[in-house]
């Protein structure tokens, strides 16, 4: 299976291009924060496809495929960081472009949007589970529609990223005046209440809830130093790079000795060393560039394969065959997320 994580490591690669004294300064545009997403969520699907198989009884005795399981485990909830991060530092951006009037429509062009897309694709779940015949509760299936609760279908992220939105929208809506925003205080509350909800969910849900949610408004206050800070980390570059390296491995080796809610400082400090190094490299990949453009259907409607796949002669066929699983469930992936935008809800126009 660790042919997987090679084929990975070839799109990062392929048509990559290196700066070794100018700066790209097109590393925050569409197109390279997409391409970055797409290596992401190729982790993304290599962690939640290892869940069934794991759950088939696969052997990892061989050495490749130990060394795939260590990978996914370093990796950690590194892999939503920069969704995170880049989805935070995007509205920061829209805000500042479109002013009070995009703050005005968050709850129907954003938030709204998010809710009912994913309800749409815990429908589908429901139906699925009702053909392989898998149990569910009414309140978990009511509680999936939230995404608190799940039924087989992705839910964490979505509920965070939705509550992300809200409390953007919330901060701003509540410290601006006249139609005025004020930035600076709208970004202060913001963090205040992300504190409120990483300690509301730490005390209710499991880690992952919480322990990348910081990632989000760091992107937010990359956005408002931005001006100030690139021309900084660029004069600096070799320090800046040296040390939020240094950093970020110090943090990692300290990661099972510390609580799990400073995992947020590694996240961010992760999301720095990818953005120093998008700074000196840049990815023109048209794969990666396509699959970080689609992250939404990929990610939320990637299970849906990997469910009913993993029932097929009662698991047997994704034990003996790992790899070929992989690639239909990543196949399978595509497929659906290619005419998603056909059925997306969309209040933009």
């Amino acid at each position: 299976m660790i042919a997987f994580y090679i084929g990975i490591l070839i799109l990062c690669f392929w048509k990559i291009k290196f700066s070794k004294k100018d700066f790209y300064n097109d590393f925050l545009q569409r197109d390279q924060c997409d391409s970055i997403k797409g290596i992401f969520i190729l982790f993304v699907f290599v962690r939640h496809i290892l869940q069934y198989i794991i759950g088939s009884g696969y052997d990892f005795s061989a050495m490749p495929d130990q060394l795939f399981v260590k990978i996914d485990r370093e990796l950690d909830q590194l892999i939503v960081v920069m969704f995170l991060f880049y989805s935070g530092y995007g509205i920061m951006e829209s805000i500042f472009k479109k002013k009070a009037d995009y703050v005005k429509n968050m709850p129907l062009k954003r938030i709204l949007p998010t809710i009912l897309n994913f309800d749409v694709a815990v429908l589908a779940f429901f139906i699925l589970n009702q053909f392989i015949g898998k149990e569910m509760t009414i309140s978990e299936v009511l509680l999936s529609f939230t995404g608190w609760d799940s039924i087989g279908n992705s839910n964490w992220y979505i509920f965070v990223i939705v509550l992300c939105y809200a409390i953007v929208w919330l901060s701003f809506f509540i410290t601006t005046k006249a139609q005025v925003l004020n930035p600076k205080r709208a970004l202060v509350f913001a963090s205040f209440l992300f504190i409120i909800a990483l300690v509301t969910l730490a005390l209710t849900k499991k880690e992952w809830w919480y322990n990348t949610i910081f990632a989000f408004d760091a992107g937010l206050l990359f956005s408002y130093f931005k001006e100030k800070l690139v021309p900084t980390l660029q004069k600096n570059y070799a320090f800046a790079f040296t040390a939020s390296t240094i950093a970020f491995i110090a943090l990692h080796l300290l990661h099972n000795r510390i609580p799990s809610p400073l995992f947020n400082l590694e996240c961010i400090v992760f999301a720095l060393c990818v953005i120093l190094a998008t700074m000196k490299v840049k990815i023109k990949n048209q794969a990666l560039l396509w699959l970080g453009a689609h992250l939404f259907p990929l990610y939320i409607y990637q299970r849906l394969a990997m469910i009913a796949l993993s029932r097929v002669d009662d698991g047997a066929f994704v034990k003996n065959n790992p790899l070929v699983y992989m690639l239909i469930c990543c196949v399978i992936m595509i497929l659906i997320a290619i005419p998603y935008r056909f059925i997306r809800i969309s209040f933009n126009k």
